[in-house]
């Protein structure tokens, strides 16, 4: 039995009707400070898995696969979150839903908060690298490029 593979769709570019401003773009905690650096001005939805960790009462997030003290972090901001979670030295793993924007620095709105385990976030964040490598659409720009 042979095997179709059919990935057009990944080269169909939003439109007006399918903005890509409506969806939640999976990126690590790196490309998103870039992302955030590079346009400040604009708003972006984003959805990210990480370490949540709380420092004197806020909430920083680094990447799950970093575990040096030192990796690049995120503030975030949990006032649209309906349970917040509790401050702890206990570090979460988490997947994150919300908005990315430059305040004084990038600061992530914290929609939804999934606590994970250890285990369960190292191998969701392989899978969404893996999906977002292979099947994620492109953007107009992107597109005039390739």
């Amino acid at each position: 039995m042979s095997l179709l593979k059919i990935n057009d769709y990944c080269s169909i570019p939003f439109t007006a009707e399918i903005c890509k401003d409506d969806f939640y773009t999976y990126s690590n905690i790196a490309d998103l400070l870039s992302k955030c650096e590079k346009d400040r001005e604009k708003v972006i939805k984003i959805r990210t898995i990480g370490i949540l960790e709380s420092i004197n009462g806020r909430f920083f997030i680094k990447d799950v696969e970093s575990a040096k003290i030192d990796a690049p972090k995120l503030l975030v901001s949990m006032a649209y979150v309906k349970t917040s979670l509790h401050s702890s030295i206990i570090p979460y793993t988490v997947q994150l839903f919300g908005t990315l924007q430059w305040l004084s620095q990038p600061v992530v709105q914290a929609q939804l908060v999934q606590i994970l385990k250890p285990s369960a976030a190292l191998r969701l964040n392989d899978v969404m690298q893996e999906i977002c490598h292979k099947h994620s659409a492109k953007s107009d720009q992107v597109l005039q490029y390739l």
